[in-house]
């Protein structure tokens, strides 16, 4: 009986199958975004770089993306509310929480693209963009195969 039940414990360990966390993951995401959204509005720019993960702060300077976040803050001004939103958990050689949120700013209607992986045990920022472009619907896309650069 022990045998068997150390197998059972094992298996999903061995074949790297992820279970029982995809709506937290969800939850934790959507805060994530909104803690985000905050620091933006409020210009913390470095507290969003200084919690993002190491992929993304290994990918350019804090000057360079702190900057990039302050231009973004400028062309679209203050976050006012989310319009629609999707977020999915996508299972490749590492866990990412990918989300597009269609955005009111107080310049007008963008869409947002957010990544977010996992680090030890927090979600961290990996990915970022914003651009005018709005989708009818975030459902309407499918985040399990889009690709990200």
């Amino acid at each position: 009986m022990i045998i068997v039940c150390t197998f059972v414990f094992l298996v999903p360990v061995h074949f790297g199958v992820y279970f029982g966390y995809i709506e937290r993951d969800k939850a934790e995401t959507a805060k994530l975004i909104e803690q985000f959204h905050t620091r933006m509005n409020t210009g913390q720019f470095d507290l969003i770089y200084d919690d993002a993960s190491l992929y993304l702060r290994r990918s350019a300077t804090r000057e360079t993306l702190t900057g990039a976040m302050r231009k973004a803050k400028d062309d679209y001004g203050a976050f006012e509310r989310v319009q629609s939103s999707q977020i999915s958990v996508v299972k490749e050689s590492d866990i990412e929480i990918r989300a597009v949120y269609n955005s009111s700013f107080e310049k007008g209607d963008a869409t947002e693209w957010f990544i977010f992986s996992i680090e030890g045990r927090n979600l961290r920022l990996r990915f970022y963009d914003v651009q005018r472009v709005h989708f009818p619907s975030p459902k309407a896309i499918s985040l399990e195969y889009q690709t990200f650069s």
